[in-house]
């Protein structure tokens, strides 16, 4: 099965899935990837308290088996923000347009 979400998932919801879909943990995930990425950062990323750089994304998809369309959903997710997180910036912000 691959996981091709809507538009409005958050990149961290789409790590996470795709994570849990090879069976790995986060320790696994960190270990495979020696020097590159922690347990910690691994989580902060799909809590959403993070955002992953372009590189990050690159090193986590042959790991996770991403397909090539599954790659472009994540680039996709990278560069928008999900409804909920325009809605967290304009509260944090005050803005009361979003």
């Amino acid at each position: 099965m691959h996981c091709l979400p809507g538009p409005d998932i958050p990149i961290g919801e789409l790590l996470r899935s795709w994570r849990e879909r090879v069976a790995m943990t986060q320790e696994a995930a960190a270990l495979a990837l020696p020097g590159q990425i922690t347990q910690a950062h691994l989580s902060a990323l799909e809590r959403g308290t993070r955002r992953p750089s372009l590189e990050m994304v690159r090193l986590l998809a042959p790991l996770y088996g991403l397909t090539l369309p599954e790659f472009g959903r994540a680039l996709v997710a990278l560069h928008s923000f999900s409804t909920a997180e325009v809605a967290a910036m304009a509260a944090t912000t005050g803005d009361a347009t979003a």
